[in-house]
């Protein structure tokens, strides 16, 4: 059961980084202009 928790939280952690962090990463002048994707991968 542990595991299965374990991994569900895994599942779940990267929308909620993105949720979190997206915003503010995109207001920060060095990255206005870039594509999400690349956002998106500064995040990871």
């Amino acid at each position: 059961m542990e595991h299965l928790l374990q991994k569900g939280g895994e599942d779940v952690l990267p929308g909620i980084s993105q949720t979190l962090y997206f915003p503010n990463i995109v207001n920060v002048p060095l990255f206005k202009g870039c594509s999400t994707e690349f956002i998106n991968q500064i995040e990871k």
